[in-house]
This record gives structure tokens, C-alpha cells and sequence, in this order.
């Protein structure tokens, strides 16, 4: 009989996995993937998701993962749910989707012997998803709570309405969503996001606000979902889903700074996450906000602006100053490619930062330019016109300018 893993044995087992390669990673995530009943290991893989994201490895199709797509901003491990977010704990996904099953019957054995038959479909979400959300919200509206839910979700009893309600609100929209996602969103969607929270409004204030939190987390204008959300959510009971939709999204957003893409990914995904996260605070600051909400923005805001500036500098250093000034032979192509690359995403980053209201670049940037401008003096292997080149992506031209004149 095998024996439960101990407390103690899953965190060194977390803590081992977290420096693993990423080639061991992904062995491991297959060997989890290929488990029947997932369990105890939807916690061991929970610290790698950001590493997961950033290899974009493609996991292989199964109704689970098929069902639950359009939720993936509002997942999280059983530690970090708690009632009163908008959020849905990765336990509660085995048993919701065993009551889609048993609903849905001929078409969840229909879909299942699809994605088996099809192991190489490029796109099992557009394939199938459009059939099986709605039928599956469908289901979970009619469903009565489980006798082995508290046991299988590991949450309270009481919270199996609010989680199924939401999780249901979502699907019902999730075609519509992941068209906008797909395509992006202009001014003209405005009132097609107003007629989304419209429909779900009457469901309560759960389900609109786990609405609200994966429209945010999925669409690429939150300035237009806030606005959308402040117009539907005008009256008490709504502003109420309006205030949980946004406390979960402060807390996920002060979540990424710490441990997300800023923190652990390469330059250029780092630089995304920081004009995503740019984009979204200026979106939360320009809508209505309590007190505390807004106090908790410029800590996320302050915070965010410290960690660019912190990659900035580092990616600066190690990756572009330190490799330019130890080179001794010419760069070939492929290398000025690299380091030409290298300058955008840093680049990318310093603009971010930026708008995230960081101060520090300027004193960095200054001593950077007189490096580069300097640089001829040492053997680095690189001519006035290639270290030109990487100073005007990096600096701008008139910095450019100053390294072809020797300084």
C-alpha cells in the first residue's frame, strides 16, 4: 500500500523541483499529466506554473483541461483560495467536471473519444470548447451539491454554490470571451462586454464577480472592462461584485510582481508582463476604487517599478555590457542578432518601468552610455558601428551618435 507523502516530504520535494532543469520539468509534468487521479501532485506542480508558462509546453488534451480553459486566470492552488475572492480552487475542477459528465452523458463520451482519436489536434480548445461550455454551464446550473464534495475540494459545503454559480456565469460566456481575446478588443466592444455582465448580473454576486476578475485577466483592454463593469455594477449588490472582482485581481496582480514573469521569466517575457501589468494599473487607477484598494495599487505600482528596474539593471550588466566588453574576436552575425535583441527587450523594459513610475534608469542609462562610448578603448572584438548599433536601440540615436565619434 503506497503511504501518504508527509508535509514536510512534498515541500523538499517543491523545493527540489523548483531548481530542476527545464527538461526535467517536463518529464515531470507528463508523468503528472498521465495520472488518473491527479491529487496530491496539482500541488506539487503548483510553484512550477510560472516556469510551465514561460516553456509553453504543450500539455496534451483531456476534458478536464478542455472544460476549465476559459477559468485559467482564476485557478489556484487549495493555500491561496479562500472565500470572499474571485477565484476557484484547483481541488473543486475533478468534482465539477465529474457533475459536466454526468449531465452532459453522450457528449462527454463523445468529446472524450474525440480528443482520444485526435491526440495531434492543433486546436482542441476551438474545436470543442464552443459545444461544450454552454451544455456544460448548463449542467452545473442544475446541479446538486455532491455528498463527497467537502472530501474531494477539500472547501466547506456552503462554499460549493458560490464556486458552481460562478464557474457556470463564466462558461455560459466563455465563446463570446475567447473570441474578443482572440481578436482583441476596440471601443466598439463596450457594449458587448456590458451585455455579458448584464446577463450574468441576476445569478449574484459571486458569479458576476468571477466574471469581471477573468475578463480582466484575459482581455487586452481592462480600461474597457472596468468601465463596462463600473456602468453594470452602478447599483449596491453590484458594486459589491465590483469590489471582489477587484480585490482578486490586486492580490493576483501583487502575486505576479513577487513571484510571476517579472520576477523569474527572460528579459523579453519579463518586459511584457511589465507593460501588461503598466497597462492594467493605469486601467484600476482611473476607475473607482476604495481607499484601501488604492492604497494597495501604488504598493503593486512601487513594487513593479523596483523589480524593472532591478531586471533592467542586472539584464544590462550581465547580458549585454559584460558580454560585449569580454568578447576578443569579431561578432558574427548571429551574435549582433542576439545582442541586438538583447538591447530591444531591456529597451522594452526601461519603457515599462517607466510608465510603472520608475526613477532609477537615468543614472544606469548615463553610466551605460559612457561604456559603450568608451568601449573602443578595450578589445572587445566589437567595431564602433556594431557597439553603435546596440547604443541607439538601447539609448537612442544621439547616444549612437557619440560612440561613432569616439565618446
Amino acid at each position: 500500500m503506497t503511504q501518504p507523502i508527509d508535509r514536510g516530504g512534498l515541500r523538499e520535494l517543491k523545493r527540489i523541483l523548483l531548481g530542476a532543469g527545464n527538461e526535467q520539468i517536463k518529464r515531470v509534468v507528463a508523468m503528472v499529466d498521465a495520472l488518473p487521479e491527479r491529487g496530491i501532485a496539482d500541488e506539487l506542480i503548483a510553484p512550477l506554473r510560472p516556469r510551465l508558462a514561460q516553456l509553453r509546453l504543450r500539455r496534451p488534451p483531456n476534458f478536464t483541461r478542455l472544460l476549465f480553459t476559459p477559468l485559467d486566470p482564476v485557478i489556484v492552488p487549495p493555500t491561496q483560495w479562500r472565500r470572499g475572492l474571485a477565484l476557484v480552487p484547483r481541488p473543486a475542477l475533478a468534482p465539477l467536471a465529474e457533475i459536466v459528465r454526468n449531465g452532459l452523458a453522450g457528449l462527454a463520451a463523445e468529446i472524450d473519444a474525440t480528443i482520444a482519436a485526435a491526440a495531434k489536434e492543433p486546436d482542441p480548445v476551438g474545436r470543442f470548447g464552443p459545444t461544450l461550455w454552454p451544455e456544460a454551464a448548463w449542467a452545473l446550473q442544475q446541479a446538486a451539491r455532491p455528498s463527497c464534495w467537502k472530501e474531494r475540494s477539500g472547501v466547506p459545503d456552503e462554499a460549493f454554490q458560490p464556486i458552481v454559480a460562478g464557474v457556470a456565469a463564466v462558461l455560459a460566456q466563455a465563446d463570446t470571451m475567447l473570441g474578443l481575446e482572440q481578436r482583441g478588443l476596440a471601443e466598439a466592444d463596450g457594449k458587448q462586454l456590458a451585455e455579458m455582465l448584464q446577463a450574468v448580473a441576476p445569478q449574484g454576486t459571486g458569479a458576476l464577480s468571477l466574471l469581471i476578475a477573468v475578463l480582466l485577466a484575459r482581455l487586452s483592454r481592462p480600461d474597457l472592462v472596468i468601465a463596462a463593469a463600473a456602468d453594470v455594477t452602478a447599483d449596491g449588490p453590484g458594486r459589491q461584485a465590483y469590489d471582489l472582482a477587484l480585490d482578486q485581481t490586486l492580490e493576483s496582480l501583487e502575486g505576479s510582481v513577487a513571484a510571476g514573469p517579472l520576477a523569474q521569466a527572460d528579459l523579453g517575457p519579463a518586459a511584457l508582463e511589465a507593460a501588461r501589468l503598466a497597462m492594467m494599473l493605469s486601467a484600476l487607477d482611473a476607475g473607482q476604487l476604495r481607499p484601501a484598494q488604492r492604497r494597495q495599487l501604488g504598493q503593486i505600482r512601487r513594487q513593479a517599478a523596483e523589480a524593472c528596474q532591478s531586471r533592467y539593471q542586472a539584464g544590462l550588466e550581465a547580458g549585454l555590457l559584460q558580454k560585449m566588453r569580454t568578447r576578443t574576436a569579431p561578432a558574427g552575425d548571429e551574435e549582433m542578432t542576439a545582442l541586438e535583441g538583447h538591447a530591444r527587450d531591456l529597451r522594452a523594459l526601461e519603457l515599462a518601468g517607466r510608465l510603472l513610475g520608475g526613477e532609477g534608469f537615468d543614472p544606469v542609462m548615463r553610466g551605460a552610455a559612457g561604456r559603450l562610448a568608451g568601449a573602443g578603448r578595450q578589445a572587445t572584438g566589437l567595431t564602433s558601428v556594431d557597439r553603435a548599433r546596440v547604443t541607439e536601440i538601447l539609448l537612442g540615436s544621439e547616444q549612437a551618435q557619440g560612440v561613432l565619434d569616439g565618446g
